[in-house]
Protein backbone atom coordinates (compact mmCIF):
# COMPACT_ATOMS: atom_id res chain seq x y z
CA UNK A 1 0.00 0.00 0.00
CA UNK A 2 1.53 3.42 -0.82
CA UNK A 3 1.38 6.39 1.44
CA UNK A 4 0.39 10.19 0.88
CA UNK A 5 2.33 12.30 2.47
CA UNK A 6 -0.42 13.31 4.85
CA UNK A 7 -0.82 9.65 5.74
CA UNK A 8 3.30 10.15 6.26
CA UNK A 9 2.97 12.80 8.64
CA UNK A 10 0.31 11.40 11.21
CA UNK A 11 2.16 7.62 10.93
CA UNK A 12 5.28 9.52 11.32
CA UNK A 13 3.98 11.92 14.46
CA UNK A 14 2.56 8.33 16.48
CA UNK A 15 6.29 6.73 15.74
CA UNK A 16 7.73 9.39 16.95
CA UNK A 17 6.13 10.10 20.14
CA UNK A 18 5.85 6.26 20.54
CA UNK A 19 9.55 6.13 20.70
CA UNK A 20 10.17 9.45 22.75
CA UNK A 21 7.92 7.47 25.36
CA UNK A 22 9.77 4.25 25.37
CA UNK A 23 13.01 6.18 26.05
CA UNK A 24 11.33 7.95 28.80
CA UNK A 25 10.36 4.85 30.34
CA UNK A 26 13.76 3.48 30.10
CA UNK A 27 15.70 6.30 31.03
CA UNK A 28 13.23 6.63 34.41
CA UNK A 29 13.33 3.21 35.43
CA UNK A 30 17.40 3.35 35.48
CA UNK A 31 17.12 6.19 37.52
CA UNK A 32 14.55 5.87 40.06
CA UNK A 33 16.75 2.89 41.87
CA UNK A 34 20.06 5.41 42.03
CA UNK A 35 18.02 9.01 42.59
CA UNK A 36 16.40 10.76 45.36
CA UNK A 37 12.60 11.23 44.41
CA UNK A 38 13.90 15.10 43.35
CA UNK A 39 16.15 14.26 41.53
CA UNK A 40 14.01 11.93 40.26
CA UNK A 41 11.24 14.43 39.03
CA UNK A 42 13.73 16.81 37.87
CA UNK A 43 15.08 14.18 35.28
CA UNK A 44 11.13 12.73 34.13
CA UNK A 45 10.54 17.04 33.77
CA UNK A 46 13.61 17.18 31.70
CA UNK A 47 12.30 14.12 29.48
CA UNK A 48 9.22 15.40 28.74
CA UNK A 49 10.91 18.79 28.41
CA UNK A 50 13.00 17.60 25.34
CA UNK A 51 9.59 15.28 23.87
CA UNK A 52 7.30 18.43 23.90
CA UNK A 53 10.06 20.04 22.09
CA UNK A 54 10.47 17.29 19.56
CA UNK A 55 6.57 16.93 19.09
CA UNK A 56 6.33 20.45 18.26
CA UNK A 57 8.80 20.99 16.04
CA UNK A 58 7.12 17.63 13.92
CA UNK A 59 3.51 19.67 14.22
CA UNK A 60 5.10 22.96 13.06
CA UNK A 61 6.78 21.24 10.07
CA UNK A 62 3.80 19.30 9.34
CA UNK A 63 1.59 21.86 9.18
CA UNK A 64 4.11 23.81 7.11
CA UNK A 65 3.32 20.77 4.22
CA UNK A 66 -0.15 20.67 4.85
CA UNK A 67 -0.76 24.12 4.38
CA UNK A 68 1.64 24.06 0.82
CA UNK A 69 -0.67 20.95 -0.18
CA UNK A 70 -4.18 22.91 0.65
CA UNK A 71 -2.44 25.93 -1.34
CA UNK A 72 -1.12 24.35 -4.35
CA UNK A 73 -3.42 22.17 -6.41
CA UNK A 74 -0.52 21.23 -8.01
CA UNK A 75 1.30 19.86 -5.28
CA UNK A 76 -1.46 17.61 -4.12
CA UNK A 77 -2.23 16.07 -7.22
CA UNK A 78 1.80 14.80 -7.70
CA UNK A 79 1.64 13.78 -4.01
CA UNK A 80 -1.29 11.70 -5.20
CA UNK A 81 0.16 10.73 -8.60
CA UNK A 82 3.77 9.99 -7.07
CA UNK A 83 1.75 7.81 -4.12
CA UNK A 84 -0.92 6.09 -5.87
CA UNK A 85 -0.72 5.88 -10.02
CA UNK A 86 3.06 4.75 -10.26
CA UNK A 87 3.57 1.23 -10.41
CA UNK A 88 6.86 -0.67 -10.71
CA UNK A 89 7.69 -3.50 -13.05
CA UNK A 90 10.48 -6.05 -12.61
CA UNK A 91 12.87 -3.88 -14.69
CA UNK A 92 12.86 -1.10 -12.32
CA UNK A 93 10.88 1.01 -14.77
CA UNK A 94 7.71 3.65 -13.96
CA UNK A 95 4.61 1.55 -15.28
CA UNK A 96 0.99 2.90 -15.39
CA UNK A 97 -1.82 1.17 -15.66
CA UNK A 98 -4.54 1.47 -18.47
CA UNK A 99 -7.02 4.41 -17.93
CA UNK A 100 -4.99 6.16 -15.06
CA UNK A 101 -4.86 10.16 -16.15
CA UNK A 102 -3.07 11.24 -13.75
CA UNK A 103 -0.16 8.33 -13.78
CA UNK A 104 -0.13 9.25 -17.42
CA UNK A 105 0.39 12.79 -17.37
CA UNK A 106 3.16 12.82 -14.83
CA UNK A 107 5.16 10.11 -16.76
CA UNK A 108 4.49 12.51 -20.10
CA UNK A 109 5.47 15.09 -18.21
CA UNK A 110 9.12 13.83 -17.90
CA UNK A 111 9.14 12.44 -21.05
CA UNK A 112 8.12 15.74 -22.57
CA UNK A 113 11.13 17.44 -20.62
CA UNK A 114 13.64 14.78 -22.02
CA UNK A 115 12.19 15.49 -25.60
CA UNK A 116 13.07 19.49 -24.74
CA UNK A 117 16.48 18.90 -22.50
CA UNK A 118 17.75 15.65 -23.45
CA UNK A 119 17.75 12.74 -21.72
CA UNK A 120 19.77 13.37 -18.81
CA UNK A 121 17.52 15.83 -17.11
CA UNK A 122 18.64 19.09 -15.34
CA UNK A 123 16.93 18.16 -11.97
CA UNK A 124 17.59 16.21 -8.67
CA UNK A 125 15.43 14.01 -7.05
CA UNK A 126 15.62 14.60 -3.13
CA UNK A 127 14.55 11.11 -2.29
CA UNK A 128 14.93 11.45 1.42
CA UNK A 129 12.79 10.47 4.27
CA UNK A 130 10.23 7.19 3.74
CA UNK A 131 11.00 6.27 -0.58
CA UNK A 132 9.09 3.69 -1.82
CA UNK A 133 9.84 1.34 -4.63
CA UNK A 134 7.83 3.31 -7.58
CA UNK A 135 9.15 6.58 -6.42
CA UNK A 136 12.57 4.36 -7.15
CA UNK A 137 11.34 3.19 -10.59
CA UNK A 138 10.45 6.73 -11.98
CA UNK A 139 13.57 8.23 -10.87
CA UNK A 140 15.57 5.52 -12.24
CA UNK A 141 13.70 5.69 -15.42
CA UNK A 142 14.11 9.39 -16.34
CA UNK A 143 17.90 9.01 -15.02
CA UNK A 144 17.53 11.43 -11.94
CA UNK A 145 19.96 12.06 -9.35
CA UNK A 146 19.29 10.31 -6.18
CA UNK A 147 20.43 12.58 -3.07
CA UNK A 148 22.61 11.40 -0.02
CA UNK A 149 23.60 13.11 3.06
CA UNK A 150 26.73 11.74 4.71
CA UNK A 151 25.35 12.45 8.30
CA UNK A 152 22.79 10.25 7.73
CA UNK A 153 24.86 7.69 7.77
CA UNK A 154 26.48 8.24 10.61
CA UNK A 155 24.18 9.47 13.19
CA UNK A 156 20.83 9.03 14.36
CA UNK A 157 18.41 6.83 12.17
CA UNK A 158 21.50 5.86 10.19
CA UNK A 159 20.82 4.13 6.74
CA UNK A 160 22.58 2.34 4.34
CA UNK A 161 22.03 3.56 1.36
CA UNK A 162 24.09 7.15 2.90
CA UNK A 163 27.07 4.92 2.97
CA UNK A 164 29.41 5.84 0.35
CA UNK A 165 30.44 2.02 -0.62
CA UNK A 166 26.58 1.48 -1.81
CA UNK A 167 26.19 4.40 -3.99
CA UNK A 168 25.22 4.69 -7.33
CA UNK A 169 26.75 7.18 -9.87
CA UNK A 170 24.14 8.47 -10.55
CA UNK A 171 23.80 10.26 -7.12
CA UNK A 172 24.81 13.84 -5.58
CA UNK A 173 26.34 13.34 -2.64
CA UNK A 174 26.42 16.08 0.33
CA UNK A 175 28.20 16.63 3.59
CA UNK A 176 25.14 18.52 4.72
CA UNK A 177 22.30 20.17 3.71
CA UNK A 178 21.08 23.74 4.30
CA UNK A 179 18.65 22.15 7.03
CA UNK A 180 21.55 19.55 8.47
CA UNK A 181 23.39 21.56 11.36
CA UNK A 182 27.33 22.02 10.05
CA UNK A 183 29.62 18.67 9.79
CA UNK A 184 31.56 20.08 12.79
CA UNK A 185 28.38 20.64 14.95
CA UNK A 186 26.58 17.46 14.05
CA UNK A 187 29.62 15.48 14.85
CA UNK A 188 29.60 17.39 18.78
CA UNK A 189 26.41 16.48 19.19
CA UNK A 190 26.08 12.79 18.10
CA UNK A 191 27.22 9.85 20.66
CA UNK A 192 30.48 8.77 21.54
CA UNK A 193 29.59 5.29 19.99
CA UNK A 194 28.45 7.19 16.49
CA UNK A 195 31.81 8.99 16.42
CA UNK A 196 33.08 5.78 16.83
CA UNK A 197 31.91 4.53 13.62
CA UNK A 198 32.75 7.66 12.01
CA UNK A 199 36.57 7.29 12.60
CA UNK A 200 36.18 3.86 12.51
CA UNK A 201 34.90 3.72 8.63
CA UNK A 202 36.90 7.16 8.01
CA UNK A 203 40.22 6.12 9.56
CA UNK A 204 41.01 9.40 10.74
CA UNK A 205 40.72 10.31 14.32
CA UNK A 206 37.88 12.73 13.93
CA UNK A 207 40.21 16.29 14.56
CA UNK A 208 39.60 17.49 11.28
CA UNK A 209 35.76 16.08 10.34
CA UNK A 210 34.59 18.66 8.21
CA UNK A 211 37.31 18.13 6.02
CA UNK A 212 37.07 14.48 6.36
CA UNK A 213 33.52 14.42 5.20
CA UNK A 214 34.66 16.64 2.52
CA UNK A 215 37.34 13.84 1.19
CA UNK A 216 34.87 11.32 1.82
CA UNK A 217 32.34 12.98 -0.49
CA UNK A 218 34.64 13.55 -3.11
CA UNK A 219 36.49 10.64 -3.34
CA UNK A 220 32.85 8.77 -3.32
CA UNK A 221 31.86 6.87 -7.03
CA UNK A 222 28.87 10.03 -6.95
CA UNK A 223 28.77 12.11 -10.06
CA UNK A 224 28.68 15.28 -8.37
CA UNK A 225 29.83 16.29 -4.43
CA UNK A 226 28.89 19.29 -2.59
CA UNK A 227 29.51 20.91 0.53
CA UNK A 228 28.16 23.72 2.52
CA UNK A 229 30.81 26.46 3.03
CA UNK A 230 30.04 25.76 6.45
CA UNK A 231 32.24 23.05 6.31
CA UNK A 232 34.56 24.37 4.10
CA UNK A 233 35.88 26.83 6.76
CA UNK A 234 35.42 23.77 9.50
CA UNK A 235 32.48 26.00 11.12
CA UNK A 236 30.71 25.15 14.52
CA UNK A 237 26.75 24.68 15.06
CA UNK A 238 27.03 28.57 15.54
CA UNK A 239 27.07 29.12 11.88
CA UNK A 240 23.93 26.57 11.06
CA UNK A 241 22.24 27.70 8.08
CA UNK A 242 18.54 26.70 9.09
CA UNK A 243 16.54 24.41 12.15
CA UNK A 244 13.58 22.77 9.83
CA UNK A 245 10.39 23.54 11.97
CA UNK A 246 11.24 26.72 13.21
CA UNK A 247 10.23 30.31 11.95
CA UNK A 248 13.11 32.09 13.52
CA UNK A 249 16.87 32.78 13.61
CA UNK A 250 17.57 30.98 10.35
CA UNK A 251 19.44 31.68 7.14
CA UNK A 252 21.66 34.44 9.58
CA UNK A 253 24.94 33.32 8.57
CA UNK A 254 26.90 35.65 5.94
CA UNK A 255 30.46 34.51 4.38
CA UNK A 256 32.57 37.28 6.14
CA UNK A 257 35.26 38.67 3.63
CA UNK A 258 38.44 37.38 4.14
CA UNK A 259 37.17 34.02 5.23
CA UNK A 260 38.03 32.18 2.41
CA UNK A 261 41.83 32.27 2.42
CA UNK A 262 44.33 31.48 -0.04
CA UNK A 263 44.86 28.60 2.05
CA UNK A 264 41.66 27.07 2.24
CA UNK A 265 40.83 27.72 -1.50
CA UNK A 266 44.12 25.93 -2.51
CA UNK A 267 42.96 22.87 0.23
CA UNK A 268 39.52 22.62 -1.90
CA UNK A 269 41.40 22.72 -5.12
CA UNK A 270 43.74 19.98 -4.15
CA UNK A 271 41.09 17.63 -3.38
CA UNK A 272 38.71 18.56 -6.12
CA UNK A 273 41.78 18.06 -8.85
CA UNK A 274 42.95 15.02 -6.52
CA UNK A 275 39.50 13.03 -7.68
CA UNK A 276 38.76 14.79 -10.58
CA UNK A 277 36.04 16.80 -9.52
Amino acid sequence: MRLSIKSKLIGGLFILVGAMLTIVFLVVAMQFSTQSQEAFTAATRGELNQIDYAVSLFLDESKMNADMLARNPAAMKADAVATTHVATTQKRKARVDDGDVAGKELVDLFTAMQAAFGERLPLIAEDLGIITPEVDALREQFHLPGMRVLQFAFGGATEDRFLPHNYERNTVVYTGTHDNDTTLGWYRSISERERDFVRRYLGRDGHDIAWDLIRLAWSSVADYAITPLQDVLSLGGEARMNLPGTSSGNWTWRLVEGQLTPAVLDRLGELTELYAR
